[in-house]
């Protein structure tokens, strides 16, 4: 496909991509100068990306280009409706609508007491790792009945790493240490990843917090935790993200954000 014909780009992902300051999504709609849609929500794991995204399926079409950033296996969605859905509109996280009936109840890595319930009993990391692997199939289905472009790529190392562990991980990486892709080696898991195309196993260092690990870029702190900084978001984008985006559209690479970069920081290092 020429990329003169790619005509807007739908960014997908959960607070890395959407936060406060300037993430990948920003540098690209910057240097694309194309429409870009932004479909991030705060807190949502990939099983709401991949609704969020049929339930906006008018927007796809052979002229879009899609990113999605998937993140880690242990943040769960829960679709609730009726009465359930009701009670938790007093939550300090609301259900996402889907209607005013329905919708699906995203709560990043805090868990609530219900959630907390569930987790203790029936959470099973090898499930919710092929909760994911399907979420990918589903990606590259729709990828086929929508005809868009699609570049997926992962905030984390997430075959090694849950969120939980992201969160607890200091700049001494080196205690957490894991073998790579750990998370697909059990029963489930191994049968499952056979599926998956070998670019979306290997993403330890070509994932966000896997790149600034790798090269030692700060992508933590005390107030915003594992959230890398807008410097480290364009460090990515550039390494990581751009090569890929070149082979759909074109962008301007001239341009220099020095100063906006600074400023950006600022906000990623303020303290609340």
């Amino acid at each position: 496909m020429s990329f003169k014909n790619i005509n807007q780009i739908i960014c997908v992902g959960a607070s890395i991509t959407d936060s406060p300051w300037w993430t990948w999504k920003d540098y690209l709609q910057i240097e694309s100068k194309l429409k870009v849609i932004n479909l991030a929500v705060k807190g949502c794991g990939n099983e709401f990306m991949i609704n969020n995204l049929i339930l906006n399926k008018n927007k796809l079409n052979d002229k879009t280009l899609v990113i999605v950033m998937f993140t880690n296996i242990d943040k769960f969605d829960w679709f609730v409706e009726k009465d359930k859905f009701i009670e938790l509109q007093e939550e300090k996280h609301k259900p996402i609508n889907f209607s005013n009936q329905n919708g699906f109840w995203c709560t990043g890595s805090w868990f609530p007491k219900d959630k907390k319930i569930f987790k203790d009993i029936f959470y099973s990391e090898d499930y919710f790792v092929v909760k994911t692997i399907q979420q990918i199939l589903i990606l590259e289905q729709l990828k086929k009945i929508y005809n868009f472009q699609l570049i997926l790529t992962f905030d984390s190392p997430i075959w090694t790493y849950t969120e939980q562990e992201i969160n607890h991980i200091t700049t001494d990486i080196k205690k957490y240490n894991k073998n790579e892709n750990l998370l697909l080696e059990s029963c489930l898991s191994k049968i499952w990843k056979n599926l998956l195309d070998k670019k979306y196993i290997k993403i330890s260092n070509k994932s966000l917090i896997g790149y600034c690990i790798k090269n030692q870029i700060p992508w933590q702190n005390e107030t915003h935790g594992a959230h890398p900084s807008p410097i480290s978001h364009y460090k990515w984008y550039k390494d990581i993200l751009s090569p890929e985006v070149k082979k759909y559209i074109s962008i301007d690479e001239t341009l220099c954000y020095e100063d906006k970069l600074q400023s950006m920081e600022k906000i990623w290092q303020k303290k609340y």
